[in-house]
């Protein structure tokens, strides 16, 4: 979900945005709702005129009802780490990288190419006895 331009914040926005910033996490709303409305701003997007944590409110009771989310205490929501079943699922949430931003794998900078292992182990010379 990386463009939100002129798209105001909705309940269904709120909960793919908690969920990419908070999967796994255990976190106050108020918090939430400062980066859900940061990241939604970043991106173009425009928040409510009134009620401006009403959508994150109301994303956090869906996603309570769907099991996504648990409010062990008042104000603090323990957001559950995403598990992806299905290649769609996959793709879906690869789509929220944006190019030349990550860099997997270990390496510090997106010049290195991608080799298996094996391939970058040193040849070593066969004995002969």
């Amino acid at each position: 979900m990386n463009n939100q331009e002129g798209q105001v914040l909705t309940p269904s926005v709120a909960q793919e945005l908690i969920i990419e910033l908070f999967a796994g996490a255990t976190v106050r709303k108020q918090e939430i709702v400062r980066a859900v409305d940061e990241a939604h701003t970043e991106r173009g997007g425009q928040l409510p005129t009134v009620g401006a944590d009403r959508p994150v409110t109301h994303a956090l009771a869906r996603m309570k009802q769907l099991e996504f989310a648990e409010n062990p205490e008042r104000g603090v929501w323990v957001i559950k780490p995403v598990r992806i079943k299905t290649l769609a699922e996959f793709m879906k949430w690869a789509k929220n990288f944006v190019p030349g931003k990550y860099v997997f794998r270990g390496v510090n900078n997106e010049s290195y190419g991608i080799q298996a292992s094996a391939y970058r182990r040193p040849k070593k010379k066969l004995q002969r006895f």
